[in-house]
């Protein structure tokens, strides 16, 4: 995972760039989706949960996940946005006065702060091997905005060991390792609440280098941000061209999709 501390200092250096790292990281998760596993899914949701958060200024969001994105419900929100999006603002400018974004999909969402979610350990009591999502996590403002998250299936058991968790919309149910809760691993578990809100919502799943693109750039950017040959380039395409063949060199690949 990229270091929070230097997608930072990218951002306040060019934050022109980054909104350009955005827009390719959602143009990515629509063009390439169908050939994505499940895990390079969640990591290119995560990278533009992360660049969002970084334009808006909110660094702690870079660290972990902070915020759930839901389905943008107010009509007079929606309109205003979709006018100020009209008139070429920036997302940044259009989530300052809405607070809302567009998803890879393009349908407007909002965020619900996740920051007072808790894990129930004891899965209130109805068993230890299962229930539903109310039964093992408090976050009333996130059954308020979608109230079938609520009954979403839990089922607790083993995983491979390259799994923290899973979702499946076939079933409507999310599976977690037996001590995921009783761990508090929050990060794992909004993680894959985030997948079952967007099959609730019919939100895009979109694709899951996320970090993994943003990591690299990042750290090509760190690596060539001083060197003559990129200080030369004079547009955002050239310098994002540049980037990602600088990091396609560093990770030893033809290119970084």
């Amino acid at each position: 995972m990229a270091d929070p501390e230097k997608l930072v200092r990218a951002v306040e250096r060019d934050r022109g760039l980054m909104e350009t790292f955005l827009d390719f990281v959602r143009g990515l998760k629509n063009r390439i989706a169908i050939r994505l596993s499940g895990s390079e899914r969640a990591m290119l949701d995560e990278a533009e949960r992360t660049l969002v958060n970084l334009l808006r200024g909110e660094a702690g969001s870079v660290a972990g996940e902070k915020y759930s994105f839901v389905r943008a419900t107010d009509a007079e929100q929606i309109a205003r946005a979709q006018e100020l999006e009209a008139q070429g603002e920036n997302a940044k400018t259009i989530w300052s006065e809405t607070h809302l974004t567009r998803d890879g999909g393009g349908a407007w969402v909002q965020e619900i702060n996740d920051h007072d979610a808790k894990p129930r350990p004891d899965g209130d009591a109805r068993g230890e091997t299962g229930g539903r999502l109310a039964d093992y996590l408090e976050h009333p403002e996130l059954y308020e905005a979608v109230p079938g998250i609520a009954d979403i299936n839990v089922k607790l058991g083993m995983l491979p060991e390259s799994e923290k968790g899973k979702y499946s919309s076939k079933k409507r149910m999310l599976h977690f390792a037996e001590d995921t809760f009783e761990n508090k691993s929050m990060s794992d578990i909004m993680h894959e609440v985030q997948h079952a809100i967007q099959n609730e919502e019919e939100l895009a799943t979109g694709g899951s280098r996320k970090l993994a693109y943003a990591a690299l750039v990042s750290d090509a950017y760190e690596a060539v941000k001083d060197t003559p040959e990129f200080q030369s380039l004079q547009t955002k395409e050239e310098r994002l061209h540049y980037l990602e063949e600088a990091a396609a060199k560093q990770a030893g690949a033809p290119d970084i999709e």
